[in-house]
């Protein structure tokens, strides 16, 4: 009976999702692309269909007010129509004031999640339009959702994205040797025989270089990014800013031919094959020199394969569910139900209920008060079973978070990867708030058919509005960003050449490590904000074999394990002229979710100090 239930849910759901299909079909072909409503017009500026396995897909949309003298509120609502059934974004809204006589392009994004649903709804001044203008949505691929589950054993399976510039050859990175060797020698779940570009999803930009978006959270859906040398030459300062953070947040740059903009640099340079690699905080950008790629040997495919593309985004795709995520980082000691309690409640509750309300009422010759006690009963059981989960569990929400941040001192730059974790008894009103440039992963979604619908808000800012955070669920995130923060630890010497720490992170650090010059390894303890500590050295020194790609490889790897690593070895991390800091807050992440009681901030620094080796910053 049960199988057939199933089948039966199954069936229903794969209608809705057809008709859906259909209906939203159809509406692409009566809305258009552009609206006008008196004063306001509206227009879908860049938004398409592009696959992606992570990551954020960017809709910009363009509004122009034609009024001489009156200020518009418009409010972009997305989808129109949803029918989204499971673990999938419901509605993603901004609100704008445009001034009169003005134009106005902005941008809504769509995290790691799915949008069933149609078109772009405009609401003026409290007004809801009735002409819906048309907006494609960009889900996670296919091959990750198939049949409206995830399989975690096919990770290996998605195809890695790469955007190229309008100047990069898409037929030559398309019939590159790496791909038609696999794809003459290798069985593929979704793929034939025969040339095929399952193994790269290369995709072509729409517009030229000049017009890319500068938000770093456009990129965030590319295991890798292919310009020209011209293009960097030509790309305007917000735009090379966006790019620069997203190499920053473990993203890879490709420049084809001699860009001299990687002098700044240098001192990560390494040589691999035919290929210059600078590693920048958590991602790489590498330089060919050889701008004819059909030139390029097997063995340079595979280096950058290996190096850039396929570690942009393994951590982001490796699937956790909702237990798992929280073994891996635990926010609540168990999630187990108190069974015996709530047993010995039920137990008590059907022996009260039952013959013992029945024997004393015939005593009393009341049966008729059965009307009347069996609901009281009722209410009471209920009020001792809440009572009874309020004493276990409390109302406090918890939350912890552990990150791990580069702090390069020469550029005031904080680029930091982490998990966020919250578990709440009953579920908070207020939502989540991220900065509007925090890339957030969610974890433990499972399929279109179960789930909760979710609502985010980006006109002030990434505010998770509903849907995100249930009651008993713990929920995972894993956060990415970079932004410019001068605090810093300052290593300076006195005139008995002892080397001493200055603290301006505006919170106490509790462990620090110091590598100087020559390699040898300083550490104090417990500096207090605003103070100087004096370091002790120790008996380790840094390895030889350490390389620049060390804090690459932390990034592409567990995080929480690379956490945890950092802590135990920091001298297999620490290079000359650099410290580890460890903290017991998170100062370089938010305060997400209001009015948290029991908190568990972890987070470790990598510093890169401002002078060379161990001359601190002067103040």
């Amino acid at each position: 009976m049960s199988k057939k239930i199933i089948t039966a849910e199954k069936l229903i759901s794969s209608f809705l999702f057809i008709l859906g299909s259909f209906n939203n079909g159809y509406a692409l072909e009566q809305a258009g692309k552009s609206q006008t409503y008196d004063d306001i017009t509206v227009s879908v500026a860049s938004s398409f269909e592009q696959k992606r396995h992570h990551g954020y897909a960017e809709h910009r949309i363009t509004i122009q007010n034609t009024s001489a003298d009156q200020i518009h509120i418009v409010t972009l609502s997305a989808p129109k129509v949803s029918y989204s059934r499971g673990d999938g974004i419901r509605k993603l809204t901004k609100t704008i004031a445009i001034t009169p006589a003005s134009e106005t392009t902005v941008s809504i994004f769509q995290p790691a999640a799915n949008v069933e649903g149609r078109n772009l709804e405009v609401i003026i001044d409290n007004k809801k339009q009735k002409e819906d203008i048309e907006l494609k949505f960009s889900n996670l691929d296919s091959v990750y959702y198939q049949f409206g589950r995830r399989f975690p054993d096919k990770m290996e399976d998605l195809p890695l994205c790469i955007l190229l510039s309008q100047n990069v050859s898409y037929d030559s990175f398309k019939k590159n040797p790496l791909t038609l060797k696999l794809s003459q020698t290798t069985k593929h779940i979704s793929a034939p025989e025969t040339v095929k570009d399952w193994m790269y999803d290369f995709s072509s930009a729409d517009s030229k270089i000049e017009s890319w978006s500068d938000n770093w959270l456009a990129y965030t859906p590319y295991d890798g990014i292919v310009v020209t040398a011209e293009d960097m030459q030509s790309i305007p300062e917000n735009v090379k800013s966006a790019i620069l953070k997203y190499i920053r947040c473990g993203g890879s740059l490709l420049v084809l031919g001699k860009w001299e903009g990687v002098k700044q640099w240098q001192d990560t340079e390494e040589n691999s094959d035919s290929l210059k690699l600078y590693y920048i905080d958590f991602g790489v950008c590498i330089i060919s020199e050889i701008s004819n790629v059909q030139s390029w040997q097997e063995q340079t495919w595979q280096q950058l394969n290996a190096i850039a593309w396929q570690q942009t985004g393994k951590e982001l795709l490796r699937y956790r569910g909702i237990a798992a995520a929280n073994d891996e980082l635990q926010v609540v000691d168990t999630l187990a139900i108190p069974v015996r309690g709530l047993f010995i409640l039920v137990f008590v509750f059907a022996i009260v209920i039952g013959p013992v309300n029945l024997l004393v009422l015939h005593r009393m010759k009341k049966r008729i008060w059965m009307l009347w006690t069996v609901p009281v009963i009722a209410i009471l059981t209920s009020a001792a079973v809440f009572s009874y989960a309020l004493y276990t569990e409390g109302l406090d929400s918890n939350s912890r978070t552990r990150s791990i941040t580069i702090l390069n001192q020469k550029s005031d730059t904080a680029t930091t990867i982490g998990i966020d974790a919250f578990y709440c008894p009953l579920t908070p009103r207020g939502g989540l708030h991220y900065n509007n440039e925090t890339e957030l992963t969610p974890l433990g979604l499972e399929t279109w058919q179960r789930g909760r619908a979710r609502t985010i808000d980006w006109t002030n800012d990434q505010y998770l509005e509903s849907g995100w955070i249930a009651g008993r669920v713990p929920a995972h995130f894993l956060l990415r960003k970079s932004r410019t923060d001068a605090r810093s630890v300052n290593v300076i010497t006195n005139n008995q050449n002892k080397l001493f720490a200055e603290n301006y992170f505006g919170t106490n650090i509790s462990s620090l490590w110091y590598a100087d010059k020559d390699g040898r390894i300083y550490s104090a303890q417990n500096i207090a904000a605003g103070a100087k500590a004096e370091l002790t050295l120790t008996q380790n020194t840094l390895p030889k074999e350490n390389k620049n790609n060390t804090w690459r490889n932390a990034y592409s790897s567990n995080w929480t394990n690379a956490y945890d690593g950092i802590i135990e070895k920091p001298q297999e991390y620490l290079m000359p002229g650099t410290y580890i800091a460890v903290l017991n807050t998170s100062p370089f992440v938010e305060q997400s979710l209001a009015k948290i009681k029991k908190q568990n901030l972890e987070s470790v620094v990598f510093g890169i100090t401002e002078g060379p080796f161990d001359e601190g910053r002067s103040r």
